[in-house]
């Protein structure tokens, strides 16, 4: 189904007049590295503190609360805390991207990558307790934050690039972060947290942390893109 929809509004809507004026590009993705080196890596820094924190919130958690916080716990109340915390998301995401429209992507990404670096910590203590209703909340509390930079990432890592590799930069960008951030996060938060009998929680908050500096000054390194033209091209 998703395929199927994809293809229809893919074939059924007309590129942007930018898009058709921008000279067609034989080589995007060499361009974009030569062009638009400093782009890709601010793209990739930003996603750091997006990504990890997306697979604490929601991987890490589930094998954290039936692993770590004692085996007698339901691995149902994670599922459902998830769903919960999912649909919250199905809701925000558009209000808060409309929100990075007007007011700018920056203080929002900002407020994301800083807010799930103090999280992580109290995220976990609420996992262990075993209860529906704090771990519920945890959840919550932490993909609405992960929202704040979800929900302009699209827009900011498009607008970074000119219009002839604005397709190729923003993916690019987007899927080197995914290897080299969410993919080994959960491995890399297990291992952090070492054995099951005593769990390094700060660790795990330190870890997060580092992303989420990293992300930071890749946020203030980068400009402001929410108003800015999208008529440029360096190729």
């Amino acid at each position: 189904m998703l395929v199927v929809t994809g293809l229809w509004v893919r074939l059924s809507i007309e590129e942007s007049p930018l898009f058709e004026r921008a000279p067609v590009q034989k080589s995007p993705l060499l361009q974009v590295i030569r062009r638009y080196p400093r782009e890709v890596v601010l793209a990739i820094g930003m996603r750091l503190a997006e990504n990890i924190s997306y697979y604490l919130f929601t991987v890490v958690s589930i094998t954290f609360l039936t692993t770590y916080a004692g085996t007698s716990a339901d691995k149902s109340t994670i599922l459902t805390a998830l769903v919960v915390g999912s649909a919250v998301q199905f809701v925000v995401i558009p209000a808060i991207g409309a929100v990075s429209d007007r007011i700018g992507r920056r203080p929002l990404y900002l407020a994301g990558a800083i807010g799930v670096a103090v999280w992580i910590y109290p995220f976990l203590r609420l996992i262990g307790t075993r209860d529906a209703v704090p771990i519920t909340l945890a959840v919550v509390v932490g993909l609405l934050l992960h929202a704040l930079m979800y929900a302009p990432q699209a827009a900011f890592f498009a607008e970074l690039f000119g219009t002839s590799v604005r397709y190729t930069g923003a993916s690019v960008g987007y899927q080197l972060a995914s290897i080299v951030a969410g993919a080994p996060a959960p491995l890399i938060a297990l291992a952090l947290l070492g054995d099951g009998d005593d769990p390094n929680l700060g660790a795990v908050a330190i870890y997060m942390a580092i992303a989420s500096a990293l992300s930071v000054i890749a946020v203030l390194v980068a400009r402001e893109t929410a108003r800015s033209s999208l008529d440029h091209d360096r190729t």
